[in-house]
């Protein structure tokens, strides 16, 4: 939509317009393209939860009026907005029902904007082989259109910085120059009123690639022509991931200076921001910056938000896996003149993704994750871990305290297992007292590290427990399996696999973990 990057506020006053007279004349249509990009330039102006709100909306709208021309936006552009809040998996997700969608509607333009989002995306998880894949596939598909269609598109410039990307994801600098060359000549030929984040993106990565390739004075060069945009290039939302990677460039550079320009102007923008993720990586940096330029007073200061921001982070993990359920709640409500809900929406409320006693997934949420796990590991060729665990005989501790303190008892340990998983594991309620956890391209040493802290820190919670006459504490018992997906594994082949290994370590004598 016109205005939305050069001037996102007046573009969405313009849907807002559009919207008010979509009402009026009951044009359906109307209603669902101005709520698409009211949360689009919601979006571009830093507000997700809105954004969110918006594209639900209009994904409702769009599935039961047919526009599918629409819809396939929608997705793709929900799909641009998790992968913004630090939830690749849910991006990934939609990218590839946007794909699906273009590739049934015939429409080349978005199948090519797709392409290069899944590059984008593959090639922060550092799957450089299949990122560049993917851009060039979005790239040879914007080549076989025409020069109308062809603007339609993410423009030339942002193909070849991620053909540079992938390039130099894989140490081929000699063709990350090359197409970095490229992108630089379109930008000099068809120059932007304003600066995006694609000539951010582009600057940033050849400030990487020179940086590797010992070209200091080079890179420099090229940060110096970051450091001297306006301040208003930082309010550009797409682009705090590219000036998070410069300042980690830049202090590799030791160039101090430039890396503090950036965190200040970060600082001024997203200081505050709602989306506890982006606040978290700020705090990184500057923990990066302090550590480098040795200011310990300072480094102290950060170290203490990083802890407090870790937890609220590790919430907010949560909060996005289920946002697109909560969001169909919101839209029958939305719908109905009165408290009576109908039995569509009860068996959607049923179907929550979150346990209520202990505020983790439960088994319909750990469902969804592991289909969405095993959706990259297969096109990964990655391995996917799963720990499943119990409490050593919890009917006793049951019978012997109560079913509260049983409830009491589940809460305590869910929320060490949170703090331990963090962002890195996915935690749930398989049910009763039995416990999973689930991971992605773990090597085994890596999985036991995370298994032997979790086993240390329930045993060092010391949770009373009487059994068999003598004082003890509670502990729990863990099968493990960490293996290659293949396309036809289920859940319950794991849990299976999983349950055996449990099975071991309790005849082993408890409190230990059996991984084969």
């Amino acid at each position: 939509m016109k205005y939305r990057f050069s001037d996102p506020q007046r573009a969405y006053d313009i849907c807002c317009e559009i919207l008010e007279n979509g009402l009026k004349t009951e044009d359906s249509y109307q209603i669902a393209y101005a709520r698409l990009y009211m949360g689009d330039t919601l979006f571009t102006l830093g507000k997700f939860k809105e954004a969110i709100d918006n594209m639900m909306i209009a994904e409702k709208i769009q599935k039961k009026n047919g526009y599918e021309n629409l819809l396939e936006k929608n997705y793709n552009i929900t799909g641009i907005i998790y992968v913004n809040q630090g939830d690749g998996l849910l991006g990934l997700d939609y990218y590839f029902k946007a794909l699906k969608l273009a590739r049934k509607c015939k429409d080349a333009v978005m199948q090519g904007m797709i392409y290069n989002n899944i590059g984008v995306l593959l090639h922060r998880v550092g799957d450089y082989g299949d990122a560049a894949y993917y851009c060039s596939k979005g790239y040879e598909i914007s080549q076989k259109q025409g020069k109308k269609e062809q603007k339609k598109m993410y423009n030339k410039k942002q193909y070849f910085v991620n053909l540079a990307i992938g390039c130099q994801g894989e140490k081929k600098y000699d063709q990350a120059r090359k197409y970095l060359e490229l992108a630089e000549a379109e930008y000099d030929s068809e120059p932007s009123t304003y600066f995006s984040a694609v000539e951010i993106n582009r600057l940033v990565d050849s400030v990487s690639v020179y940086a590797e390739t010992g070209e200091r004075e080079k890179a420099i060069e090229e940060a110096n022509k970051i450091l001297s945009l306006s301040g208003e290039c930082y309010e550009e939302v797409e682009a705090f991931n590219h000036f998070i990677c410069l300042i980690h460039e830049l202090l590799s550079l030791e160039y101090y200076v430039g890396a503090e320009h950036i965190l200040t102007e970060l600082q001024r923008v997203y200081g505050k921001s709602e989306v506890v993720k982006r606040s978290f990586r700020l705090c990184e940096s500057w923990i990066e910056y302090y550590k480098a330029t040795g200011e310990k007073e300072k480094l102290k200061k950060y170290y203490q938000q990083y802890y407090e921001l870790k937890k609220k982070s590790q919430k907010e993990e949560n909060t996005l896996i289920v946002r697109a359920i909560d969001n169909r709640y919101k839209l029958e409500y939305e719908r109905m003149t009165n408290e009576q809900l109908s039995a569509n929406t009860r068996k959607l409320m049923n179907t929550s993704e979150i346990d209520e006693l202990t505020g983790i997934s439960n088994r319909y949420g750990l469902k969804k994750r592991f289909t969405k796990l095993c959706e990259i590991a297969c096109f990964q060729k990655a391995r996917i871990c799963l720990c499943l665990f119990d409490i050593d005989e919890f009917k006793i501790y049951n019978d012997e305290y109560g079913h509260l303190k049983g409830d009491d008892c589940l809460k305590r340990i869910s929320g060490i297992l949170q703090d331990i998983a963090g962002t890195e594991y996915f935690a749930s309620r398989y049910g009763g007292d039995e416990f999973v956890i689930l991971g992605i391209d773990k090597s085994d040493e890596e999985l036991q590290r995370f298994v032997e802290k979790l086993f240390r820190e329930i045993n060092r919670a010391k949770m009373p427990f009487l059994r068999h006459q003598e004082a003890d504490t509670v502990t729990i018992s863990m099968g493990v399996v960490n293996k290659v997906v293949e396309k036809d594994y289920s859940l319950t082949d794991f849990i299976h696999s999983a349950d055996k290994n449990l099975y071991k370590a309790k005849n082993g004598g408890k409190n230990q973990y059996v991984l084969e």
